[in-house]
């Protein structure tokens, strides 16, 4: 059996190209209302700018706002969710008794 050349050694990147970058503009601004959309905009934001660097392309300023926001609420979110849970849970227990 013989084995297949790497996409690597063709001297082509063995990434794909980017994609648009217009998902991770829409999920940082999503992030501002909605947890889960901004670490999906910092995820794929990185993978957008990952994928340009590869390519040499230069990235989309709309990607890279996006990623920025996504990082952003993320940060403020996690805080927010984790003083909202435990406010939560002293309210039930001051309510049961």
């Amino acid at each position: 059996m013989r084995a297949l050349p790497s996409p690597s050694m063709s001297g082509t990147p063995s990434t794909p190209p980017p994609e648009s970058p217009t998902p991770v503009l829409f999920l940082g601004v999503l992030g501002v209302v909605l947890p889960p959309a901004a670490g999906a905009a910092w995820l794929l934001g990185n993978r957008y700018l990952r994928r340009c660097g590869v390519h040499g392309v230069e990235p989309d300023a709309g990607a890279v706002w996006g990623r920025t926001l996504g990082m952003v609420m993320s940060f403020v979110w996690v805080p927010a969710v984790v003083v909202g849970c435990a406010g939560g849970a002293v309210w039930v227990a001051l309510i049961s008794g």
